[in-house]
């Protein structure tokens, strides 16, 4: 039996019965592969989506509501001028008072008299020696003559804290000078009254938490 001479017959799902021939060699139809997005379409696919993001974004932070701003505490010093011959006057204010020093200071001038002044924020040595002796590390940040106190001498240490003495007869150092403890600032007559304040940024100070007031400069 030759290839040629068969027949392959389907009957049809009809009632008479009648029969179709199909080949066994006719072509297999190819299935259709589906058609890729044209460029165009794909960008404006990847368009659409980055817009809804930032959509979704805006619609995040605006549902959180504005940052939280941080709190601000109030904010006092001393009230300080550029005019130097006023630079050692005092200018209270109200302030907190700041924690005690590790290791309390020398007294600047060895005293027979100490009296604690202003409400604690100031005292006053009537001195026994003529020397005048810086308390702490620091640096001469200002010279200059108060018209009650008479000349005094500031000096800028760590953390803030300054110190300022009064009473001087003569000055030895100079503005900006870096001075350590016992060094001498000046000299005084004996007998005078040698007065002296801290502050802490800006903020005077009770002395006795600073200085040691049972302590005399031999």
């Amino acid at each position: 039996m030759k290839l040629n001479d068969i027949r392959i017959t389907q009957t049809s799902g009809k009632s008479n019965g009648q029969e179709s021939e199909v080949s066994p060699f006719s072509a297999t139809k190819k299935k259709e592969q589906p058609r890729p997005p044209a460029h165009g379409e794909s960008m404006f696919i990847k368009i659409g989506l980055c817009f809804a993001a930032v959509l979704a974004a805006l619609l995040v932070r605006t549902l959180a509501g504005p940052d939280p701003e941080p709190d601000s505490a109030p904010v006092t010093s001393i009230i300080e001028t550029d005019d130097e011959e006023s630079l050692g006057a005092l200018h209270f204010v109200d302030a907190t008072q700041s924690s005690v020093t590790p290791e309390k200071w020398r007294a600047p001038v060895a005293s027979g008299d100490i009296e604690l002044m202003l409400d604690n924020r100031m005292v006053r040595f009537t001195a026994t020696e003529s020397l005048i002796r810086n308390c702490c590390p620091g640096e001469v940040l200002a010279i200059g003559e108060d018209p009650r106190l008479g000349k005094y001498v500031r000096v800028k240490h760590a953390n803030d804290v300054e110190t300022i003495f009064y009473g001087f007869e003569e000055i030895g150092v100079k503005q900006t000078q870096l001075v350590q403890p016992d060094d001498v600032l000046g000299t005084v007559p004996l007998g005078r009254s040698v007065y002296m304040s801290v502050l802490s940024k800006g903020a005077p100070q009770d002395p006795a938490l600073f200085i040691n007031l049972d302590l005399e400069v031999g």
